[in-house]
């Protein structure tokens, strides 16, 4: 009894079980259960949305959803799934038809539901594309043999797939050409053009068709088309006479022809009339005619330009022949270009003695414009409308774009008083082609001595002997009748004084040179010359025979005094030099002195008529020479040829009788046999930056020891990598420097020259010897070496902007390199560079690859000028520096901004850093460079962006490409700034700067992929978070 009792106890709780269990279960429901996508396209999808519902009390898992026909009904949902009770889900269902026709199936959802899966009906309708081509026929009527006649087409797509163009296919292509790109994909309700050309060969009708092979389902389309070629009845020489013509650039009011032939084809059947019509500058010969079958003639077209600029017209040909297929056009051009004078347009000249003249160099300019190039400019005469203004010299002349001439026009006075006239001058300029120029004068009484009714006596005073002075007598008729000059002679010491005339007013000669006829108030001017011709006081008469009835006949006491002259003398009068080394010099000298006892002599000039001597004195020019001293004149010979070499120096002083001496000079140029003397102070040292060693040396002299000999020519500088070069087989062997850019110095000067070596961190050894202007060669040199650098440097910049300098460099390689510290000044003086940065900047140790550094120095006075210095320093505390470079801060807005764009701040290893920049211009078409870089927390950099030489349009905005680097656990936890700066490529100062900050931890990313960071704008201010679109987020 008992054990019954059990098995029903037993019974009872599995029974019990099993109803609880039948009241908990999930309860699978799809919304909408059958669904009809309608009309889709081929070739694309049509999406629709699913809701799946879990409508039981226990999780539903869907395990998998499955489509009767995948490839047309493709559903989008992962599995396996899970819904909780009561909860939903979307799954998305696309009907993607491949042909036109209709289509049925069944979505099946497989699942823990226990009634089973769930089935949910799905059909759609494919909708096919539809070729249409306008126009469907065509005919292109007549078109000349030899040339084609083209027509446009368009396919149209009037279906709602995409319609693919596979061919297009021409019955006779050479006769129908078409003109298409194939395949060709053309949307629901687009079109395509295309062109179809009419190509004739020959003189006959021609039909054909042009199909389009395509993806619609109805098939092909054909269009007909169709032609009638007639043979031109005209033809040119050069054929490509119809293309028109240039005529460049013409000079106004000249005319330049361009001729081609025309020619009535001997297969023609009926003579050619014809006519041309055109419009000025242009012009035509013949104007009209007719070719008979197999004649022809020329065609001369003319341009003739009458005003500046560049003209365009046509040439017409029309013909009235009813096979004539048409005008044919002649397109004509050309540029007319003028002579651009320019000159004064008035002169004003000084005060000028009556019987005197004063010059005035008028300067007439070609000036050179866009229209003026290679234009001559013709001066065809130069004129003066008043008596007392002439032109002196050429009238006329040409004169080259851009240059001037120089004319002459001379004021002589004929009465006292202003005087003003009219200069033209004559050119082919035809906006100016008479250019008036307004002169004007005064003419004034010459300083003189005045003697009325003939009284008079003269005294000249004081001269060196052999010297001339003049004065001017003036004879004047105080009577009111015509005073008769019979003669004027000089009747007593005519060696000492003599005399000429010269006319004013209406003085007219009396048959002979000495008669004159002087009326009232008019007067004879004679210039009286006094040229003493020994020391002391002298005398002489001028007489004067007229019809004075008071003095017929009147003296004129003419007195001077004589003074002793300087007398020059050169010794000796001819030097020779003997022989000379070419390239070298040899001296001599000669004496310049005074004999004269008692007035000092000027020297006023010593030159030479050849280059091979040169002379020099012991007092500067010019000088005055006593009695006492002489002057010693060196005159040193150095041959550039071999052979004789003559020459003269011509000595120039006031002595009256001899102003002029000339020592004759001679001597022969032979061949330099001494070789330059041998080096043995080179040294050598670590150089700058690369692999660069400097060698430095006391240069030689040409000859030997001798330091007046002058300086070698060149160097021939050698290394080794072995050992030392002692001897000159070791010499012969060792590789050779370029030397090219080495100038020897001075003898005795120190020279020094930084060599870029193979290898860096390499002992090099050095030698050298120097070479003479003929090719002699020295002994060589002593031998030393130096370790080349350790860090070979690729640049080192310095950009400037509002507020800061950013220092950046590059380097090829490295090698044992510590790191890099800045020195900074404010002049060049040395002792006032001070270091920048504290601490060292970590270099890259030992590395082949290049490596990119940056430093920003943001303690500065905008409009200073600073300049910076770089430093290596290597594992063993050697120093390595670069040359300077400058920047100059400075205060102003750009019209350039630059937003920098992160798609997270805090990353993990394994995250992937994506950056981006959107720049934005508002001014001009600027060239920019734009760099990128990260500053690591141990203080190290590398490059993320760089782009040189960018074009950037004004108001352009754009976004530049993302700039990824992928985190790995390598890489140290830490902040990491970010800095973007953009420079002007043409000055290198900075237009736009931002910066900003992103910390690698090891925490899970805080922000999703598709928000972006702004990091910064313009000057690098913060500004905010800011999202962006997912599409823009690399993946």
């Amino acid at each position: 009894m008992r054990k019954l009792m059990v098995v029903f106890a037993v019974l009872a709780v599995v029974f019990s079980a099993q109803i609880l269990l039948a009241d908990v279960a999930p309860d699978i429901s799809v919304t909408p259960l059958d669904y009809d996508f309608g009309y889709g396209p081929i070739g694309s999808c049509l999406p629709a949305h699913f809701t799946l519902a879990n409508n039981g009390n226990a999780t539903l898992s869907v395990l998998d959803v499955v489509s009767s026909d995948p490839a047309v009904f493709e559903v989008s949902f992962s599995t396996p799934a899970t819904v909780a009770s009561g909860a939903t889900a979307d799954v998305l269902i696309a009907f993607c038809p491949a042909a036109a026709t209709d289509y049925t199936g069944t979505v099946t959802f497989v699942s823990n539901d226990p009634d089973g899966n769930f089935v949910v009906n799905v059909s759609g309708t494919a909708i096919p594309p539809d070729i249409s081509v306008t126009p469907e026929s065509y005919d292109f009527g007549y078109g000349p043999v030899g040339s084609c006649h083209p027509a446009d087409f368009v396919v149209s797509n009037l279906g709602h797939g995409d319609l693919v163009v596979s061919d297009v296919v021409s019955s006779d292509p050479s006769i129908f050409e078409v003109s298409v790109s194939t395949p060709a994909t053309i949307g629901s309700g687009a079109t395509v053009g295309l062109v179809i050309a009419f190509c004739p060969a020959a003189a006959t009708d021609y039909a054909g068709t042009v199909t389009f092979v395509s993806n619609d389902p109805d098939g092909n389309f054909v269009v007909n088309v169709s032609g009638t070629a007639k043979k031109s009845l005209v033809s040119f020489e050069p054929a490509d006479a119809t293309e028109g013509y240039d005529f460049g650039k013409v000079q106004v009011c000249h005319t330049v022809e361009w001729s081609f032939v025309m020619k009535n084809a001997t297969s023609a059947t009926a003579d050619f009339d014809y006519s041309f019509a055109t419009s000025l500058p242009f012009a035509v010969l013949p104007t009209s005619g007719t070719l008979g079958i197999g004649s022809e003639t020329t065609v001369t077209v003319t341009f003739h330009p009458t005003a500046v600029g560049a003209t365009d017209g046509t040439l017409v040909l029309s013909s009235s022949n009813p096979d004539f297929t048409g005008d044919v056009v002649f397109d004509l051009s050309g540029y007319g270009v003028a002579p651009d004078i320019d000159t004064d347009t008035e002169v004003e000249f000084p005060d000028t003695p009556v019987r005197g003249h004063s010059d005035y160099s008028l300067e007439i300019a070609n000036v050179a414009t866009s229209a003026t190039t290679g234009i001559v400019l013709t001066i065809t005469n130069i004129s003066s409308g008043a008596t007392d203004f002439t032109i002196v010299g050429p009238t006329s002349a040409t004169i080259a774009t851009g240059e001037t001439k120089t004319f002459t026009i001379r004021f002589a006075p004929s009465t006292v008083g202003t005087i003003s006239g009219v200069v033209t001058v004559y050119s082919d300029d035809p906006d100016t082609p008479q250019w008036n120029i307004d002169v004007w004068g005064v003419g004034i009484k010459s300083p003189q001595v005045h003697f009325p009714n003939l009284e008079v006596s003269t005294d000249f005073g004081t001269l060196r002997v052999g010297e001339v002075t003049t004065g001017t007598l003036e004879i004047a008729n105080t009577g009111d009748a015509n005073l008769e000059i019979g003669n004027i002679a000089i009747t007593e010491n005519n060696e000492s004084f003599s005399l000429e005339f010269a006319t004013k007013g209406t003085m007219t000669p009396a048959g002979i040179a000495t008669q004159w006829t002087i009326e009232p108030g008019n007067a004879l001017y004679v210039d009286i010359s006094f040229h003493p011709v020994a020391i002391g006081a002298t005398t002489g008469t001028l007489t004067i025979e007229s019809n004075d009835p008071a003095d017929p006949v009147y003296d004129v006491t003419l007195s001077g005094v004589g003074e002793a002259a300087p007398n020059v003398s050169v010794n000796p009068t001819s030097l020779d030099f003997g022989e000379a080394w070419v390239g070298h010099s040899a001296m001599n000298s000669f004496t310049v002195s005074n004999t004269s006892d008692l007035v000092p002599l000027n020297l006023t000039g010593i030159t030479s008529d050849n280059p091979a001597y040169t002379v020099t004195t012991n007092v500067p020019l010019p000088v005055t020479i006593s009695t006492v001293t002489p002057v010693t004149v060196m005159v040193s010979f150095t041959p550039s040829t071999m052979g004789t070499i003559s020459g003269i120096v011509t000595v120039s002083t006031d002595d009256p009788e001899t102003p002029e001496v000339n020592v004759s000079l001679s001597g022969i140029g032979i061949a330099d046999m001494i070789p330059p003397g041998r080096i043995d102070t080179l040294q050598a040292q670590t150089g700058t930056f690369g692999s660069g060693v400097i060698l430095s040396w006391q240069a030689p002299a040409d000859d030997g020891y001798d330091a007046t000999s002058g300086t070698c020519a060149s160097y021939d500088i050698r290394y080794s990598e072995t050992g030392p070069i002692n001897t000159i087989a070791q010499f012969d062997a060792a590789t050779k420097l370029d030397t090219s850019e080495i100038i020897p110095a001075t003898p005795g000067m120190i020279q020094a020259f930084e060599f870029q070596m193979p290898e860096q961190s390499t002992e090099y050894w050095f030698a050298m010897t120097s070479i003479d202007h003929r090719g002699n060669v020295s002994l060589l040199s002593n031998t030393v070496s130096a370790v080349s650098l350790a860090v070979e440097l690729s640049w080192f910049k310095a950009s400037a902007g509002d507020g800061r300098v950013v220092l950046t460099w590059e380097t090829a390689s490295e090698m044992d390199n510590l790191g890099f510290k800045l020195l900074r000044s404010t002049s060049l003086n040395a002792s006032r560079f001070a270091q920048l940065n504290h601490g060292l900047i970590p270099g890259a140790g030992t590395t082949a690859e290049p490596q990119f550094y940056s430093y920003t120095d943001e303690n500065v006075v905008n409009g200073v000028t600073y300049y910076y210095c770089l430093v290596a320093i290597d594992y063993s505390g050697v120093e390595q520096r670069s040359n300077l470079v400058a920047a100059t801060p400075f205060e102003g807005n750009s019209a350039i901004s630059v937003d920098v764009l992160a798609n997270k701040s805090h990353f993990v290893a394994g995250d992937e850093l994506a950056l981006s920049i959107e720049a934005s211009n508002s001014g001009e078409t600027a060239m920019i460079d734009a760099r990128m870089w990260a500053t690591l927390p141990n203080g190290r950099t590398f490059s993320l962006l760089s782009a040189n030489s960018v074009f950037f349009d004004g108001g352009m905005s754009v976004l530049a490409d993302f700039v990824n680097y992928k985190f790995t656990k390598d890489d140290a936890v830490g902040e990491y700034i970010i800095t973007c700066m953009i420079t002007d490529s043409n000055t290198g100062n900075i237009v736009s700067y931002g910066v900003t900050s992103i910390r690698l931890t090891n925490m899970a990313s805080v922000l999703p992929p598709s928000v972006w960071q702004f990091v910064g704008h313009g000057n690098g201010a913060a500004v905010g978070v800011q999202t962006k679109p997912d599409q823009m987020i690399a993946h």
